[in-house]
């Protein structure tokens, strides 16, 4: 694969906090980095359950999570409670280091990777290497995009826009091809829909944040309440197909005629597959924020207690 041990910056160690587990473990890690490199303290070595504890059957998929954040947030987490070692773990020379405040770990031209490991209880052993992703290569946004937004209330879909506001405009990386693919194709469509073509992220973030704080639609945005039993008939559904197809194959048809087109029909209800206006490899799925719920309770209210007799 190519993976030099001097290349992993964090490893994850399954960590349990034995006397005996650690430094085994530790030492098994030592000899393996070793025997590709000599260089001494640079990985970061830590383990998740100094955090939360073990997650027994769940310990090796929270060691990846944490990871992944890590490679995420650039910023290696410290490893708490380490202030005294285990005496029969010797660090100093090794090529581990144990931090005790977050470590800045930015993206740059050099891949950044991280190892872990989960090991079963039935002998079965898994050790895992990621990287951060390499920036792909895309051709340019031919033109605007349909966005499409929906929620099962009105007051529940003002809070999805002004969220989604918010996302795109603290985050310079969320691209408005990627945004957009996500909700037409990585969300459920629900009653109460919003809908409008945008060109630029200021355009989104205005069309989002306008609709958020007032309720109505300024020109340009499509807004509706699908009614049951009002399914629209199947040549709207033959016309909107019509309409994917030459946008998913003819980057001369991302103009805002087709898309406005689009988000028409999405407001009247019409079932279709929207991610599929997008073709392979001009967009991908990405973390957006997720629905926001309402905050009832549903407690059972206690009885009364009966009046005790005078």
């Amino acid at each position: 694969f190519g993976i030099r041990a001097d290349d992993i910056g964090l490893r994850e160690a399954h960590g349990t906090g034995t006397p005996l587990g650690d430094p085994i473990e530790f030492t098994a890690l030592s000899r393996a980095f070793g025997s590709m490199t000599d260089k001494q303290g640079y990985c970061a070595l830590g383990s998740i359950k100094s955090n939360i504890g073990h997650a027994t059957t769940a310990a090796g998929i929270a060691g990846l999570v944490k990871v992944l954040l890590a490679i995420r947030h650039e910023t290696i987490p410290p490893t708490i409670h380490c202030a005294a070692l285990n005496p029969a773990i010797r660090a100093g020379g090794s090529p581990f280091i144990f931090n005790a405040p977050p470590l800045a770990w930015p993206a740059g031209r050099a891949a950044r990777r991280a190892a872990g490991s989960s090991f079963g209880f039935s002998g079965t052993n898994a050790h895992l290497v990621l990287r951060d992703e390499p920036p792909a290569a895309r051709p340019e946004l031919p033109g605007p995009v349909a966005v499409f937004l929906s929620a099962r209330s009105g007051d529940r879909l003002r809070l999805m826009a002004k969220a989604l506001a918010d996302a795109v405009a603290h985050d310079p990386h969320i691209a408005i091809r990627d945004a957009a693919f996500t909700l037409a194709a990585g969300r459920r469509h629900m009653r109460h829909r919003l809908a409008f073509v945008a060109g630029s992220r200021d355009s989104l973030i205005e069309a989002l944040g306008s609709f958020a704080d007032s309720g109505q639609v300024s020109a340009g945005l499509r807004l509706s309440e699908l009614q049951d039993g009002a399914a629209p008939g199947p040549e709207r559904m033959a016309h909107g197909l019509s309409l994917i197809e030459p946008l998913r194959t003819d980057a001369a048809a991302w103009t805002r005629e087709p898309w406005d087109a689009l988000a028409a029909l999405y407001c009247e209800g019409v079932e279709l597959p929207f991610g599929r206006a997008f073709a392979p490899g001009t967009a991908g799925r990405i973390a957006l924020p997720t629905y926001p719920f309402e905050r009832s309770r549903y407690w059972a209210s206690p009885p009364a207690s009966p009046a005790r007799p005078q």
